[in-house]
C-alpha cells in the first residue's frame, strides 16, 4: 500500500576529499591498543608499515615494543593517502621494596576443618593487600596437614577493584546447608551500583576445603558511601534453621527521615531463606542514642566498628552485638568513648521474618572516669567462657587508661537475661564480670578472640596488645591467654603468653584460636606481628603461636636439644601497589650539569628501607642522556634530614629556577605531612635567622635541592621551609620565577585545608585555603641545611570551602617589570554568588626597582555553575609573543548541560591589558572573565564526564590538556592527553597528538599530574598515572614524550 510520504535527500559532493588523520600522532604505551581515527574518505583503509614497534589487526594499532612506526595509510578503494606517526613508550620505572600501607585490619578466622583431615585450618583477610589490585586486598586460606598448617596458602582471593579491601571482614558457617563451611568476605569500599557502597561477598565451600572463586551472592551497601562489609557476623537470628548475614557499614545513615543523622552507622541484616539471599537487606539496625529517654539516631555514632553474634540469654535465637568506638558520653561531653549494643533474636510473626529488634535491648556504655575517649569497642567476640551454654560477651577497650595512659584493657560479660523490650537506660561498662587490664602504653585489647587454646573444653579469651614490651623488645607486641572457668571467670595471671619476635614487630594486631596444628598436643592461636620486617620494612607477618611444651631433654652427649620455635610463620602472597608513584612529575632542567635534562618523579605511599620507614614516600632522579630521559633512575631521593615515617614525601615536585643564585637549575619537593620541629639544633642544619615559630604537626615542608655542575646529583636538600600552620597538609608547588624581582627564584606553596581566621573574628573558615611564597636565597657556605622561617607573601582564603591554594603555577614575567608573577587557584570559590565556579588568582610581582612597591592582584573567573576553573594550572608562551601565557583547567566545564570539563588559555597579552589591584585579604569585585573571546582559547572536553582538565601543561605553540576517564581509546576509562596547537588567534579545537593510557587496565589515571619542559632541547611533557601499571600493580606510571623530534 502506498503512503505518498515523500522525502528530501541532500548529497554533498566534494570537489576533493582528504583523508584527515585524528590525530596525526600517537604517543602509545607498550601493551596499549588504539583505533585507526580517520576522517573522510570510504571508511577501508589499508596499513603499511616498518618494524616491530606496532601491530595492527582490524584496524587497531597496538604498542608492542618502544620505539617509532610510521603508518602509511591508503584508502582502500579511493587510492588517498596519509600518514599517522606512533611513537610506543615506555613508563619510567623504579626498583621499589615491598611496602606495607599502614591500615589495621588484619582479620582471622577458625574455619574449623575444611579439607576433611580433621584439624583446623585458617582464614586470613589482609584489605590492604595488592594482589588483584592495588589494595584490592586478599583472602589467604591455609589448610592443616601431617606436616603442620601451611606455610603457603593453598587458596588466595582476592579483590578484583582497584582500594576495595576485599578482606577486612570474614564470617563462616553452612550458608546454603551442603555440609560445607562458606565464606562471607567483607570489601567495604567496593562499588556496587555505586561508589562505595561496600560488599559483603559469598563464596560456596568446595570439597577440597577451598572456596568457589566466584561469589554465589554480592550483598551491597543500600547507598553510596556506605562502607558495608567493614564488619561482619553469621548466625541464625530468626531461628529458622539457616544461618543469616549480619554485615555493619559504619558510615550508613537512614536517608528517608528528616533530620538525617549523617554517618550513624548501621547494620544490614540478610536472613537466609532456602534459594539463598535477598538483594537488598531485610533488615537495617541504625547507630541510636538515648535522647530524652526515647532512642533516635545519633550523627557520627558510626555503628559497626566490630560485630558478634551467639545466643546470650539461650532462648534459641543468635543475638547480635555491634560496637562503636565513636559514642560520645554526654554526662562527661566526651567524644569516643565507645558503646556496645546488643540486638536481641527475634522470630518470624505476622509482621515479617523475624531478625533480631529494631532497637537495642542493651546498650553497654564507657562512662568510666578513668577512661579519656577509651574507644571501648574496638574488637569484640562470643564465646562460652564458663561453660553453662549461654554466648559470653567479650570486648576489647585498646586505649582505655585504667591501667594507664593507653594501657588497654578487655572487659568479659557473661551470658544471661536479656530485656524483651528496647533499653530505657545505658548499662556502665564497668558492670563486667571480669576485666585485664595492660600497663601504659600496652594497647592491650587491640585484638580479642574466643576458643579452646588450653584443649580443656572450654572457650578462653586471647588478648592483642601490640605494643607490649618485652626484655629489651620495645613494643614488640604480645599475645596473651586466659583459660576459661567451669562457672566461674578466669583467673588473674595470664594461663600464655606469646611474645614478639623484636623490638616495634607489634605482635597481636589481630589474633586468633585454633586447633593443634602443630602437632604437640596442644591446641594453637594464630597472631599478626603488623610490623615484622622479614618480608620488607614494615610489612609484617602471620604467625602461628605454638603452645610451647617444657624444653626437651639433653641429648646423650649433654648437649640440650634445642626447642621447637613458638612463633611459626605463614606466608602471605603480595605485590607491590598502591605507592602512587607518578603523583609528582617534574622535568627539571640539567640539574646535574652533564648538559642533559633530568626528571624527576616520586611516590609518596612507599618506603624508605634504611631509616623513614613506612609511608615516608620516596622520590627519584632520572638523567637525561642525549637520547631522552633514562627509564632507570640514576639516584634514589630519600632519608635525609627531616624525612621520616609517615612524611609522604612526594605530593609534589618542581623545578625551582635559580633558587639559589649560583647560576645552575635547581629543583624542589613537597612533603605533605612533614612536621615542623621543635628546634633546629641538629648539626645538619645553618644557623637560623631570626625566631622561627614553634612545632607544628602536619604542617608539610618544602626542601630544595641545588643543581651542581660536576654530573652528579645532590642528596640532601640545601633548603627547608614550614608553613606556621597544623595539620594543613600542602599538595601544590610550584617554582622558577622571581616575584620580588631580587635575582634569586623563588617557590610558591599552596594548601587547601589552611583555615586561616575569618577576617570578621568569628573563628576560622574552614578549608579556605592559603599560599605562600617562599624567597629564594643564598646557600649556607658551609651547605648546611638553611631553614627559611617565613614565607616573602602569604594570602588566605576568605571563604569556607573554597580551597584556596589547590593549584598554583610560576608565571614569569607578564608586564616586563622584571618582577615576575605567580597565580594560584580556589576551585569552589563562588565568587559573584556563581557556585563552585572557581578562581584563578595572577599576582603581580612587586619589590625590587622598577616593580610595584606592592603585590597586585588579577582575579579570573569563568561565570559557570560548578565549573571548578582553576583544577589545575600552568604557564608558559604558548602563543609565540613572548609574554607568558596562563592555562586553567575547569574540571565541571559543561557543554550541552554536560559535564565534559576543558582548559581555558589566557594569553599573556590579554592580562597586561588589565588593571590589577592591590593584594589584599578581601579582593573586592567579581574578577575578570576568563573567556572574553568566547571559546576560541578554550581546548575542551569531547565526552561525557572525561575530566577534561585533570591536569594541564603549556609549551611553545601548544597546550596539553588531560582526560583521565577519556573513551577515546575504545576502552572506557582509560585516559588520554590531548595536545592542542596554539596560534596567535586561539587553539586549535583538534588536538595534533595524543598520549593515550594504559588500555590493558583501565582507571590508571594516567594524565592526572602533567608537567611541560624540555629533553634534548624539545619541548616534552612528562605525564604521571599514580594507578598505571608501569612499576607495580596499580603502582603508577610516568611517561616523558618529546613533540618536535
Amino acid at each position: 500500500v502506498g503512503t505518498a510520504e515523500a522525502i528530501d535527500v541532500v548529497i554533498d559532493v566534494r570537489e576533493r576529499v582528504a583523508l584527515n588523520p585524528r590525530p596525526p600522532r600517537i604517543f602509545l604505551p607498550v601493551g596499549s591498543r588504539v583505533p585507526v581515527r580517520i576522517d573522510g574518505g570510504s571508511g577501508a583503509f589499508d596499513v603499511v608499515f616498518a618494524g616491530d614497534a606496532v601491530a595492527i589487526e582490524d584496524q587497531i594499532i597496538e604498542g608492542r615494543a618502544v620505539g617509532r612506526a610510521d603508518l602509511q595509510v591508503t584508502d582502500h578503494f579511493l587510492g588517498l593517502q596519509t600518514q599517522i606517526r606512533v611513537d610506543v613508550v615506555a613508563s619510567l620505572t623504579a626498583d621499589i621494596a615491598p611496602f606495607d600501607d599502614s591500615s589495621v585490619s588484619t582479620a582471622m578466622k577458625n574455619p574449623g576443618d575444611l579439607n576433611g583431615d580433621g584439624i583446623d585450618d585458617l582464614l586470613v583477610g589482609i584489605a590492604e593487600a595488592d594482589v588483584a589490585a592495588g589494595n584490592g586486598g586478599a583472602v589467604y586460606v591455609f589448610h592443616s596437614g601431617p606436616e603442620g598448617m601451611g606455610p603457603e596458602p593453598v587458596q588466595v582471593l582476592a579483590g578484583l577493584g582497584r582500594l576495595d579491601e576485599y578482606g577486612r571482614s570474614l564470617a563462616v558457617g553452612d550458608l546454603n546447608g551442603d555440609g560445607q563451611t562458606d565464606l562471607v568476605v567483607g570489601a567495604r569500599l567496593a562499588d556496587i551500583g555505586t561508589t562505595d557502597t561496600g560488599a559483603a561477598y559469598v563464596h560456596l565451600g568446595q570439597p577440597d576445603g577451598t572456596f568457589a572463586e566466584e561469589p554465589a551472592w554480592v550483598l551491597g551497601g543500600t547507598f553510596n558511601s556506605d562502607h558495608l562489609g567493614w564488619s561482619m557476623a553469621v548466625c541464625d537470628f530468626n531461628g529458622d534453621g539457616r544461618l543469616d548475614i549480619a554485615a555493619g557499614a559504619f558510615l550508613h545513615e537512614d536517608r528517608e527521615v528528616n533530620p538525617r543523622a549523617n554517618d550513624q552507622g548501621g547494620v544490614s541484616i540478610f536472613l537466609g531463606y532456602e534459594d539463598g539471599f535477598l538483594e537488598r537487606p531485610d533488615q537495617i539496625v541504625r547507630g541510636v542514642h538515648l535522647e530524652n529517654g526515647l532512642w533516635t539516631g545519633d550523627t557520627g555514632q558510626r555503628l559497626a566498628t566490630d560485630l558478634a553474634a551467639g545466643d546470650i540469654d539461650g532462648d534459641g535465637y543468635c543475638d547480635l552485638a555491634a560496637s562503636t568506638l565513636n559514642f560520645r558520653d554526654e554526662t562527661r561531653d566526651m567524644p569516643n568513648v565507645g558503646a556496645v549494643f546488643i540486638f536481641r533474636g527475634r522470630a518470624p510473626d505476622m509482621l515479617g521474618p523475624g531478625g533480631v529488634t529494631d532497637l537495642p535491648v542493651k546498650a553497654i556504655v564507657n562512662d568510666v572516669e578513668a577512661d579519656n575517649q577509651g574507644q571501648f569497642g574496638r574488637k569484640i567476640a562470643m564465646g562460652d567462657v564458663n561453660g553453662d551454654g549461654l554466648a559470653d560477651l567479650i570486648v576489647g577497650q585498646h586505649v582505655g587508661d585504667q591501667g594507664g595512659s593507653n594501657a588497654g584493657s578487655v572487659h568479659l560479660y557473661l551470658g544471661g537475661p536479656l530485656p524483651d523490650g528496647p533499653a530505657a537506660m545505658y548499662t556502665s561498662a564497668g558492670t563486667q564480670d571480669w576485666i585485664a587490664m595492660g600497663t601504659a602504653n600496652d594497647s592491650f585489647g587491640i585484638a580479642v578472640a574466643v576458643g579452646d587454646a588450653t584443649g580443656d573444653g572450654l572457650d578462653d579469651i586471647i588478648i592483642g596488645a601490640w605494643t607490649e614490651d618485652f626484655a629489651g623488645k620495645g613494643d614488640a607486641g604480645g599475645v596473651f591467654a586466659w583459660a576459661g572457668v567451669q562457672d566461674g571467670v578466669p583467673a588473674v595471671d595470664p594461663t600464655r603468653v606469646w611474645e614478639g619476635r623484636a623490638t616495634s614487630d607489634l605482635l597481636g594486631e589481630a589474633v586468633e584460636v585454633i586447633g593443634d596444628v602443630t602437632g604437640d598436643g596442644l591446641p594453637d592461636a594464630v597472631g599478626q606481628a603488623a610490623r615484622e620486617d622479614s618480608n620488607g620494612r614494615d610489612l609484617g607477618r602471620t604467625y602461628i603461636l605454638r603452645s610451647e611444651p617444657p624444653p626437651p631433654p639433653p641429648d646423650p652427649e649433654g648437649e640440650p636439644v634445642e626447642a621447637p620455635p613458638q612463633l611459626l610463620e605463614l606466608t602471605v602472597v603480595d605485590e607491590i601497589g598502591n605507592g602512587w608513584y607518578g603523583r609528582a612529575i617534574a622535568l627539571l632542567g640539567d640539574v646535574d650539569g652533564d648538559g642533559h635534562e633530568d626528571a624527576a618523579v616520586a611516590a609518596p605511599f612507599v618506603a624508605e628501607q634504611s631509616a623513614a620507614g613506612m609511608r615516608s614516600g620516596l622520590a627519584w632522579l632520572y638523567r637525561g642522556d642525549g637520547d631522552g630521559i633514562e627509564r632507570q633512575p640514576a639516584a634514589t631521593v630519600g632519608a635525609f634530614l627531616g624525612h621520616t615515617g609517615f612524611d609522604l614525601l612526594g605530593y609534589a615536585v618542581t623545578p625551582a629556577g635559580d633558587f639559589d643564585g649560583d647560576g645552575r637549575p635547581d629543583w624542589a619537593l613537597l612533603i605533605r605531612d612533614d612536621e615542623r620541629p621543635g628546634n633546629f639544633n641538629n648539626p645538619g642544619y645553618a644557623p637560623v635567622e631570626g625566631e622561627c615559630p614553634p612545632p607544628r604537626n602536619n604542617s608539610g615542608g618544602v626542601y630544595v635541592f641545588r643543581g651542581r655542575s660536576d654530573g652528579t646529583l645532590a642528596a640532601a636538600p640545601s633548603f627547608v621551609f614550614f608553613p606556621d600552620e597544623a595539620n594543613i597538609s600542602p599538595e601544590a608547588l610550584a617554582g622558577g620565577a622571581d616575584f620580588d624581582g631580587d635575582g634569586y627564584d623563588d617557590l610558591i606553596l599552596g594548601s587547601l585545608r589552611s583555615d586561616p581566621s575569618n577576617p570578621d573574628g568569628n573563628g576560622n573558615l574552614n578549608d579556605a585555603g592559603a599560599v605562600w611564597i617562599i624567597g629564594g636565597r643564598p646557600a649556607d657556605p658551609d651547605d648546611r641545611q638553611t631553614v627559611i622561617c617565613e614565607p616573602i607573601w602569604k594570602q588566605e582564603g576568605t571563604e569556607v570551602g573554597a580551597n584556596l591554594g589547590w593549584a598554583v603555577t610560576a608565571v614569569g614575567d607578564i608586564d616586563g617589570d622584571d618582577c615576575d608573577e605567580m597565580a594560584w587557584s580556589a576551585r569552589l570559590e563562588d565568587g559573584a554568588d556563581i557556585r563552585n565556579q572557581g578562581v584563578v588568582y595572577v599576582a603581580f610581582g612587586a619589590g625590587a626597582p622598577g616593580c610595584r612597591p606592592g603585590p597586585r592582584v588579577i582575579k579570573l573567573t569563568a561565570g559557570e555553575i560548578d565549573a571548578q576553573l582553576g583544577w589545575s594550572l600552568a604557564a608558559g608562551d604558548a602563543d609565540g609573543d613572548g609574554i607568558p601565557d596562563l592555562a586553567a583547567g575547569a574540571l565541571i566545564h559543561r557543554r550541552d548541560n554536560q559535564s565534559v570539563g576543558g582548559a581555558w588559555v589566557v594569553p599573556g597579552s590579554y592580562l597586561r591589558g588589565l588593571s590589577p589591584t592591590p593584594l589584599v585579604r578581601n579582593l573586592p569585585g567579581n574578577g575578570e572573565a576568563i573567556n572574553p573571546q568566547g571559546t576560541t582559547w578554550l581546548a575542551e572536553g569531547t565526552t561525557v564526564n572525561e575530566r577534561a582538565g585533570s591536569a594541564v601543561a603549556l609549551l611553545p605553540g601548544r597546550v596539553a590538556v588531560s582526560a583521565t576517564l577519556s573513551d577515546f581509546t575504545g576502552v572506557p576509562l582509560v585516559g588520554l592527553v590531548r595536545v592542542h596547537d596554539v596560534t596567535p588567534s586561539g587553539v586549535n579545537p583538534e588536538p595534533s597528538a595524543v598520549l593515550v593510557g594504559e588500555t590493558w587496565r583501565p582507571e590508571g589515571r594516567v594524565g592526572e599530574y602533567m608537567a611541560s619542559g624540555t629533553v634534548d632541547g624539545n619541548p616534552a611533557l612528562i605525564v604521571g598515572g599514580y594507578q598505571g601499571q608501569g612499576t607495580g600493580l596499580d603502582n603508577g606510571s610516568a611517561y616523558v614524550i618529546t613533540l618536535d623530534e
